[in-house]
């Protein structure tokens, strides 16, 4: 009698292993549809770029203080994160240019984390998502000049 229900419980949690394998695997084609990497001969344009500047901290970190770290630190502004980029609006996609600008802003030398991600928008258009992340640094950046008896 033990033998049978053993066999029976071999039985049902094969079964649950193969329908999550299953559902992992149709949950990772969905995704790889949705976030589809053109390449390098894509005529796509970018119809939109979107800055994700983030704090030192995310919210669900756990660590000490970092709430207060987040407040005293003045996050990094969107117009210098989109200085460094070498594509535009309405440009038709380099994915070249994506991996300069990547080196340019961690050459910056202010963020812990770049990363550069393209999402399809529409059959021939994409939204490029630039994520950054600030970097904790406890330098004073601070200059002085005196030029022609103007103090900068």
């Amino acid at each position: 009698m033990p033998s049978q229900y053993s066999a029976f419980f071999i039985q049902i949690r094969v079964q649950y292993i193969l329908l999550f394998c299953w559902i992992f695997v149709v949950a990772n084609m969905a995704f790889a549809q949705q976030d589809e990497v053109p390449s390098e001969t894509s005529t796509a344009i970018v119809r939109n770029i979107r800055i994700d500047a983030r704090d030192i901290f995310d919210p669900d970190e756990r660590v000490p203080l970092a709430g207060l770290i987040n407040f005293i630190h003045i996050r990094t502004q969107k117009k210098v994160i989109r200085r460094e980029l070498l594509f535009q609006h309405q440009n038709a996609l380099d994915l070249s240019l994506i991996a300069e600008s990547e080196r340019n802003l961690r050459a910056l030398g202010i963020f812990t984390d770049v990363n550069i991600v393209t999402r399809k928008a529409a059959s021939d258009s994409l939204q490029v998502v630039v994520q950054t992340r600030d970097k904790w640094t406890t330098k004073l950046n601070t200059t002085y000049r005196l030029v022609g008896g103007v103090h900068f």
